[in-house]
């Protein structure tokens, strides 16, 4: 994979107008009023964009084919939803099972789904992709990073305006150790 020196690239366009339309409808119906939702995969839509947004990651060199995509979460910002995120590091990863081994640490269940935070070896191999689904970004909270962050430090800040702000956030993974495997986050 190459990625630049500062650990993200930023891509424009990477699907249609009309499949983040569908997205948006999808997740209006699907989780509305909701922050947030770790489990959207197994939805028709999310599906078809992961697919196509993995498609084209790997034509530009940033995944391998070897990747698969294990979690599709929503991060929503509304009217009502104005808070921040300080700086912070995403570390823990969905696993179908708890299973003690070497250098896998830090187990939690969140929405019936065992999270561990695994070697740093294998954080460094996954792809996550923001997918923007609204306009105005700079205005809504959007991403913030520390360029060069290993494992990527990354925050948003308080929404400037009152209109929403939906980002899938896609988790791309290679497969994991003998004894240790993905969740399957699907409705």
């Amino acid at each position: 994979m190459a990625f630049p020196d500062g650990g993200f690239v930023i891509l424009p366009e990477l699907i249609s107008l009309q499949a983040c339309d569908e997205l948006i409808e999808t997740i209006s119906t699907t989780a509305p009023g909701k922050p947030g939702s770790r489990s959207l995969l197994g939805l028709p839509a999310v599906d078809r964009a992961a697919a196509e947004l993995q498609r084209r990651l790997i034509a530009m060199g940033l995944m391998s084919e070897a990747h698969q995509v294990v979690q599709c979460s929503l991060f929503a910002k509304g009217v009502d939803a104005t808070w921040s995120v300080t700086p912070h590091q995403d570390r823990s990863i969905p696993v179908s099972d708890r299973v003690e081994a070497p250098g896998w640490s830090g187990w939690s269940r969140k929405e019936n789904v065992w999270f561990v935070q695994p070697p740093t070896s294998i954080l460094e191999k996954l792809v996550a992709v923001r997918l923007q689904l609204d306009d105005h970004a700079s205005e809504t909270g959007p991403l913030e990073v520390v360029p060069g962050s290993p494992l990527l430090i990354h925050s948003s800040s308080k929404p400037r305006s009152s209109t929403p702000r939906r980002v899938l956030h896609y988790l791309y993974g290679l497969p994991l150790p003998a004894g240790i495997s993905w969740a399957t986050l699907r409705r």
